[in-house]
């Protein structure tokens, strides 16, 4: 009679987080979940956040939003996490944490910076975001059409102004960065129905958004790859196994 044979490949163990008596505890439901390569991202159904260093074994959580919404999540160079969530009054806003330096008065990372996404006073969800990896260029996708881009240190209280640099009539689905060996810097802008580019390479001097394609993607179907200096904007479709790659 054949017996089934156990073979166990990890154990599981119970990590703390490095706060110890931080209030935001992790014990609700996964809503979210996000990697990279050193971090897992965990969100629970009280949007509390958990991120998990793979070779620090290192657990933290928080609540980055006062418990309200998180909506995305962007991992940047030197250890910087973007988030951008709900406030009380349910306005976007975009925060920039120190994944190693702790405020132990909060008890949470440190907080970089803090910045509501709002256009004259009226408030529309996030939709996509793109970070330049120099951290000089954000770009915010709307639920209305419009993109902002913001500039300057966002590591840093240092942003300049937000412009709108597209505005149409379609939700912005996607949004990515790329920059060319003469450094000029791309942003790819697509909806689910079609997709633009703009060079951002010059503060004040930004080139008119021009129509790439006129098949799109839809929300979370795009991402940047490749080398720092030759990324290309790769799309899926609804077609099985069906993808370009814009560069």
């Amino acid at each position: 009679m054949s017996k089934w044979r156990e073979n166990r490949f990890f154990s599981a163990t119970l990590e703390t987080s490095s706060f110890g008596d931080s209030d935001a505890s992790f014990a609700g439901s996964l809503s979210m979940a996000y990697s990279s390569t050193n971090n897992f991202f965990l969100i629970d159904n009280s949007n509390a956040l958990a991120v998990y260093d793979l070779f620090k074994s290192n657990l933290l959580t928080w609540l980055p939003h006062n418990g309200n919404n998180i909506n995305h999540l962007c991992l940047l160079p030197n250890n910087l996490l973007l988030s951008i969530g709900d406030d009380d009054n349910s306005n976007p806003v975009v925060k920039i944490w120190n994944l190693l330096k702790l405020d132990k008065l909060a008890k949470s990372p440190a907080l970089a910076r803090s910045n509501k996404i709002l256009l004259g006073n009226r408030a529309f969800p996030v939709t996509a975001v793109a970070v330049l990896d120099n951290l000089t260029q954000l770009a915010i996708g709307l639920e209305n059409g419009v993109v902002l881009l913001l500039r300057g240190d966002i590591s840093k209280d240092r942003f300049a102004r937000q412009k709108i640099i597209h505005e149409g009539s379609e939700s912005i689905s996607a949004l990515g960065f790329s920059v060319d060996d003469k450094k000029n810097v791309t942003l790819f802008i697509s909806t689910v129905s079609n997709i633009f580019t703009c060079n951002t390479t010059t503060s004040g001097k930004e080139m008119p958004v021009r129509l790439l394609d006129e098949l799109g993607c839809d929300y979370g179907c795009a991402i940047m790859d490749g080398s720092e200096k030759n990324q290309v904007f790769i799309v899926g479709r609804n077609e099985v196994g069906f993808y370009l790659a814009f560069i």
